[in-house]
């Protein structure tokens, strides 16, 4: 028997939806005679912010061994109420129904109600790339003609029947091909915020995109399904080759295709979520800030409508509406949201510290920070730095170890201070070869202006040189990522206008 991990039946209970616990909670009060234990265990775990063992077997009254034996069943009894709940919306689940109706219609001599349900099957199974079960599907109608000897079709249709195996097979090559080249570009665009810092990053960019070529001809011989995976990742493509226009074009024919099919959305919200994030990544500095803005309200409009209180979903909208205000830099618009964000993370209570929770957390320390409220800034900053970091995070890292730095400046901490944080980051680049030559600038100014004291004009003097400098490489390719997760150019510039006053 599988042993429940000590957080594992925790975990669980914490991911479920509001949904998910409503029909677990219903069905269970359906089935009588068990023991009310595991629902009591079921309610207090799913009460507590952190998880405590302790509490819970003391709140039960039980031992340690009654109280893991219960564990393990109200696990299993979950899984099996999440299985039966999304039962109903995998197509795959669908048709392994049809197919047992089939066996329990062939069994009967029912042959004509079982070619029925067969043929259904076959359809939806061609429609949605499941190629092995289609193949099982014309395997069992051929046993079936044959059972029913229906010589007629056997006559007419059955070398039909053999073309249409032998191109379902083609297709299942055709998509394992596929499927193979996407998983290496699924696996670069993962990583490609830090791969950008590899100086081998344009070199591995090529080699991707020629793998990417070979995807057309495959994606030829897919469902509507298919093509609409081949569309996504071509707009993924034509975004980070620098074709924003292209880009959401793809995104958009993706996106269409999505929307022909209500239960293709709900089974995968994520995706379709994904789709309507990357139409705005892509339309940033492209399309009109009011353009940007609907993009999103239609996001927050479905996020509420499919997945109410999902934190995926509802976490990359406000990921996007920080950056969307931090690119066009309209600050002062968000303190109110900066607000609102923070009452919704106290109320979620995420404790997993993934990627959304970095950017969240960093883009909220840069509104704060170009609000002139530094050290609300630092302070999220720092929820940042005292967490481990995230999987291919190492781009935002290698950034905010640049802004702390600033945000310590502004607060007119110590020079010493300064001095010790200035040589750390400075090791830290030199090791891991990551930095961009803004970086590298900035960090040498930062080292020149701790080692003495100047008074405002000659940093006005020192200020306007590294403005140049900065403008100077900016214009080189590759450097625009420097400036992608802070517009260092705006803090310079605001930096003189201050000095100059």
């Amino acid at each position: 028997m599988p042993k429940t991990g000590t957080g594992d039946l925790f975990e669980l209970i914490k991911s479920l939806t509001p949904q998910e616990k409503i029909y677990f909670k219903t069905s269970y009060s359906s089935v009588v005679g068990h023991p009310p234990v595991h629902i009591r265990l079921f309610d207090i775990l799913n009460g507590q912010s952190v998880y405590n063992e302790k509490l819970s077997r003391k709140i039960l009254e039980i031992s340690n061994l009654r109280y893991a034996n219960v564990k393990r069943y109200l696990y299993r009894s979950i899984m099996q109420s999440i299985r039966s709940y999304h039962r109903s919306k995998r197509y795959k689940s669908k048709i392994r129904e049809m197919f047992d109706d089939y066996d329990i219609l062939y069994n009967k001599n029912l042959y004509s109600q079982a070619e029925k349900i067969l043929s259904k099957a076959i359809r939806l199974a061609l429609k949605y790339d499941l190629h092995i079960q289609a193949i099982e599907g014309y395997r069992n109608y051929y046993h079936l003609k044959i059972e029913s000897a229906d010589v007629k079709w056997i006559r007419l249709h059955v070398k039909d029947l053999f073309l249409d195996i032998e191109n379902t097979v083609q297709k299942l090559s055709n998509l394992t091909q596929y499927l193979k080249n996407e998983s290496q570009i699924i696996m670069f665009l993962s990583r490609y915020s830090d791969v950008v810092r590899s100086k081998d990053a344009k070199a591995e960019f090529q080699r991707m995109k020629t793998n990417f070529r070979g995807l057309k001809k495959e994606s030829q011989a897919l469902s509507d399904e298919g093509r609409m995976r081949y569309n996504f990742q071509r707009g993924v493509i034509s975004y980070l080759d620098k074709q924003p226009r292209k880009s959401i074009d793809f995104f958009k024919a993706a996106k269409r295709i999505f929307e022909e099919d209500e239960g293709r959305i709900k089974q995968s919200f994520k995706g379709y979520l994904n789709l309507i994030s990357n139409i705005f990544s892509s339309g940033i500095g492209l399309l009109s800030y009011e353009e940007l803005k609907n993009i999103l309200i239609d996001m927050d409009g479905f996020s509420k409508y499919w997945v109410p209180e999902n934190f995926e979903a509802i976490s990359s909208y406000y990921t996007n509406l920080l950056y969307l205000h931090i690119y066009y830099k309209r600050y002062n618009e968000t303190i109110r949201l900066i607000n609102e964000i923070i009452e919704w993370l106290e109320k979620s209570k995420k404790e997993k510290f993934d990627r959304n929770m970095l950017y969240i957390h960093y883009y909220l320390a840069t509104c704060y920070f170009f609000n002139e409220r530094y050290e609300d800034s630092l302070l999220w900053m720092n929820k940042i730095i005292n967490k481990s970091k995230p999987d291919h995070s190492e781009h935002i890292y290698s950034t905010l170890k640049i802004v702390n730095i600033i945000i310590h400046l502004e607060l007119g901490s110590d020079n010493d201070f300064l001095g010790s944080i200035i040589k750390s980051v400075r090791r830290y680049f030199l090791k891991n070869k990551t930095a961009f030559n803004t970086e590298m600038i900035l960090l040498k100014f930062f080292h020149q202006i701790t080692r003495r004291s100047y008074n405002d004009s000659e940093l006005l003097i020192e200020f306007k040189k590294l403005q140049l400098e900065i403008e100077t490489v900016f214009e080189k390719s590759g450097e625009e990522w420097a400036y992608k997760e802070f517009d260092y150019l705006f803090w310079i510039e605001h930096k003189i206008k201050r000095l100059e006053v």
